[in-house]
């Protein structure tokens, strides 16, 4: 994934130049939040053992979701911390360290809500063919509305609760504040243009 967009020299200070940066942000995110979805047929297939215990009283629900989800923990830091050493500097992004320890907190974050909607999904979708549907509707419904294919102030005032609700959106939004705060990017906007990213 890392030679994807292996272009380590590409131009900077202007939007033109902005926008490929942009567009390796949103394959992070895209693929920090698509990572989840194995969680979803790990947790259809211990539905049942689930609710065997649950009807049985043989323990609590706290018992059976906390170790599930403390488990996950590390597996996220592993994936978030892989992903940004195999991205962050193939890419070509901001060169600090510290931009590069945010980046890789922002995908392991994603990454962590990714895996808790997906088990949301399969939770309350039993069924495998509904919850993958629903998991594709709640994976399209993400990627549109987190201000990169449509972008935030083109959106309705009727449906910009949709973006504020979308961890996408939020990690995108990080992923951008992270890169485009860069000192390298400080040169100013040439005159009659507006600087709207997402």
């Amino acid at each position: 994934a890392g030679t994807t967009f292996l272009k380590t020299r590409m131009a900077l200070g202007s939007i033109d130049a902005a926008r490929p940066y942009l567009a390796c942000l949103f394959y992070t995110a895209y693929f920090m939040m698509a990572s989840g979805w194995s969680e979803l047929s790990i947790t259809l297939q211990t539905q049942p053992v689930f609710y065997k215990h649950r009807d049985n009283l043989f323990f609590q629900t706290t018992a059976y979701i906390v170790p599930i989800a403390a488990l996950r923990i590390p597996y996220s830091i592993i994936f978030g911390c892989g992903w940004g050493c195999i991205f962050y500097y193939t890419v070509g992004l901001a060169p600090e360290w510290s931009r590069f320890f945010y980046f890789m907190l922002i995908a392991t974050l994603l990454n962590q809500v990714s895996i808790g909607y997906f088990r949301l999904i399969g939770a309350a979708f039993r069924a495998v063919v509904l919850s993958n549907t629903m998991a594709f509707c709640y994976v399209g419904v993400a990627m549109l509305f987190n201000g990169f294919i449509i972008q935030f102030r083109d959106v309705g005032w009727w449906v910009r609760w949709v973006c504020y609700l979308n961890p996408m959106y939020w990690g995108l939004r990080g992923l951008t504040l992270n890169e485009y705060t860069a000192p390298r990017w400080n040169t100013p906007p040439p005159p009659g243009t507006s600087m709207h990213l997402l």
